[in-house]
């Protein structure tokens, strides 16, 4: 498996745990086809149905952590086995079905993040080439040079058209083939614009600019748009570090005048004490401002 997921805690131990059970990972694949095309895309070496039982195995490994720890917690407060159990399963559960949401968005988000590394990178490819094919280089050669460049996904793109050059592929039929696999929009547009310039003849330093302008264009609308977010994103943050666990001390403190020490709250069939409610919500405020965290700095422009 190539692709990393920051959060996969068992990925060794978790593939062998996977392999055991052939039929489910088959069936899991059936379900998971869009996934399966963001893993292919990236190259991860592993199909949709071992990622996604992959990633349940990791989800509730994070979940037996923290429902162990809540179970210490709230049995230290309590002495009672019985319920203290029923702290640690319940926030077990809900942190593993938190987990498990990550891990399933995780490979389409790091997809995005791929794109937009070509678009970020993509407007100081264009620039060495231009200047090299306006120097006098011609564009095969100026392409050879921005393959062997530190332009990140841009260079593994034109890398793609120098291998498929060398395998017998004309200039224009392998521009155009990988210009149609590739997900960036203006990757395509520079690909197809070469090929253009191949089988036409014409200029290619006034159409590379203007499509250096329209990338620019992208990237400024893509920074307003992320700093209009981020003030939503942080309102959301401040609710769950600052807002919300106020509240519900100030709740839990109102309400525990009104019972007995070691007394419970019931929640339906559940009968939890004051503490081991003030530990689940605590915990599962913790994981949620981390999860915040990353999702704020995942979704950055990456200029």
């Amino acid at each position: 498996m190539k692709l990393r997921i920051p959060l996969f805690i068992l990925k060794d131990v978790g593939l062998k745990i996977v392999n055991a059970f052939p039929s489910l990972t088959g069936m899991l694949e059936e379900q998971l086809g869009a996934l399966g095309r963001d893993l292919e895309l990236l190259d991860a070496g592993i199909d949709s149905g071992k990622y996604m039982a992959l990633s349940i195995v990791n989800a509730v490994a994070w979940g037996i952590i923290f429902g162990m720890l809540i179970f210490a917690l709230s049995f230290s407060f309590e002495k009672n086995l019985a319920d203290a159990g029923i702290a640690g399963m319940l926030s077990a559960s809900l942190v593993s079905a938190m987990f498990l949401v990550i891990f399933a968005v995780y490979p389409s988000i790091l997809r995005k993040k791929d794109v937009e590394e070509i678009d970020a990178k993509l407007i100081y490819a264009l620039n060495d080439m231009v200047m090299q094919v306006t120097a006098g280089t011609s564009l095969t050669s100026a392409m050879r040079r921005v393959a062997k460049s530190n332009y990140g996904k841009v260079s593994e793109e034109f890398r793609k058209v120098i291998e498929l050059m060398i395998s017998g592929d004309s200039q224009e039929k392998a521009l155009i083939e990988v210009a149609q696999k590739s997900e960036s929009e203006f990757m395509r547009r520079v690909l197809w614009q070469l090929a253009t310039v191949l089988h036409t003849g014409a200029g290619l330093e006034n159409a590379m600019r203007d499509l250096m302008q329209d990338i620019r264009t992208y990237q400024d609308n893509q920074i307003r748009k992320y700093s209009q977010n981020l003030n939503f994103y942080i309102l959301v943050y401040l609710m769950l570090a600052v807002v919300l666990p106020s509240l519900t001390v100030l709740l839990l403190t109102t309400i525990s005048i009104f019972i007995s020490r070691g007394g419970v709250i019931h929640i339906g069939k559940l009968a939890l004490g004051v503490d081991q409610i003030l530990i689940i919500t605590t915990v599962l405020y913790i994981a949620s401002q981390i999860a915040i965290v990353e999702y704020i700095r995942v979704r950055r422009p990456l200029l």
